[in-house]
């Protein structure tokens, strides 16, 4: 697979990624909207119900959230060292220090998977398979910067790949089965709006800027 082929994927895979995201906030936005009131006047299994539910999907809202935040943060690195501002052995050791910080995530996923409502395992299992996948692209990356393994990079690529498929797959499952009206879960408003006016950080997937 040709390097520069490569770079754009990782583009593409990013910014579907980042829309993708803002889909689901517009849908967490959505299910939302209801009157409290609503809520009120159910009786109390229902409210016991309501209240589960919103706790989990407050959660997972905040995991979506964290895991979007890292992925940018990170690749504001990657920008970086595409602009020769780090070398290899500098971008390296970024991608240990940010590794744990999946793992982290990975681990927090993991423990909602047994909080889940029944109804909701499909979509936190994908997520958690997404994690898990972008996770292990980082370490082909890293890899790919230890030995210049091009292989190293096209496993990275395809990882990354896999985890836009699989959150993709998991958003999809959550809509799908979402009733949620708690006005009680988080509203992220705010966080869409500064993450819609953020600078994405696509420059490190330029062609001209591949680095050997």
């Amino acid at each position: 697979m040709p390097k520069a082929y490569e770079k754009l994927e990782r583009f593409r895979i990013h910014l579907v990624i980042s829309l993708y995201y803002l889909i689901f906030i517009i849908i967490m936005s959505i299910s939302t909207s209801n009157n409290p009131q609503t809520i009120l006047a159910q009786n109390n299994e229902t409210n016991t119900d309501n209240s589960n539910e919103g706790h989990f999907v407050n959660s997972f809202q905040t995991i979506v959230i964290k895991s979007h935040l890292l992925n940018h943060n990170y690749q504001v690195q990657v920008a970086k060292w595409e602009r020769r501002g780090y070398d290899n052995q500098t971008m390296i050791s970024i991608t240990d220090n940010y590794l744990p910080k999946y793992q982290n995530l990975i681990k927090e996923t993991m423990s909602l998977t047994f909080q889940a409502p029944s109804k909701y395992g499909k979509a936190i299992e994908l997520y958690l398979k997404s994690l898990e996948s972008e996770f292990q692209s980082y370490i082909h990356f890293k890899n790919y910067l230890l030995t210049g393994n091009l292989m190293e990079n096209e496993t990275s690529v395809q990882l990354l790949s896999d985890a836009l498929r699989y959150e993709a797959e998991s958003f999809a499952a959550f809509k799908s089965v979402s009733t949620s009206t708690n006005d009680g879960i988080y509203r992220s408003d705010t966080l869409l709006i500064r993450l819609t006016n953020q600078p994405h950080a696509y420059a490190y997937l330029e062609p001209n800027k591949i680095k050997t």
